[in-house]
């Protein structure tokens, strides 16, 4: 299949990527499609992290036969001698709502929250 590219405006010089028939083959590529996604709206920026951004980077992709994108294997990265991109997952973690979390964010909408689970007070889930 075919696939059509475009060049992303924010990239010094110009990244080439490539335009998705498909959508996402799993939900790891749908992760890191919602980075990409939030990258090119201009919604946040990455931290200036040479780390980061070459996790971001390292990870190689292909389209499947019905055009979604399918990134590469870690195994297969092992394989290249390419270290597995732990940053780059954590960031693409924090997207796993397309649009942002529906949880409320200030600290009153917190309280008010119907979360029901039973966190100890020197908890993290108790702040």
């Amino acid at each position: 299949m075919p696939c059509s590219y475009h060049v992303l405006k924010s990239a010094p010089g110009g990244i080439a990527v490539p335009v998705l028939a498909g959508g996402p083959a799993n939900r790891r590529a749908e992760l890191w499609l919602n980075v990409r996604r939030a990258l090119e709206s201009e919604r946040f920026k990455l931290p200036d992290s040479d780390s980061l951004q070459a996790d971001l980077v390292s990870c190689g992709y292909k389209l499947d036969s019905s055009g979604r994108l399918l990134l590469e294997a870690k195994e297969a990265m092992r394989r290249r001698g390419v270290p597995s991109p732990d940053e780059g997952d954590a960031v693409a973690l924090c997207f796993s709502e397309p649009a942002g979390s529906g949880f409320p964010r200030g600290r009153r909408e917190r309280a008010e929250s119907s979360y029901s689970g039973r966190a100890g007070a020197n908890s993290w889930m108790a702040t």
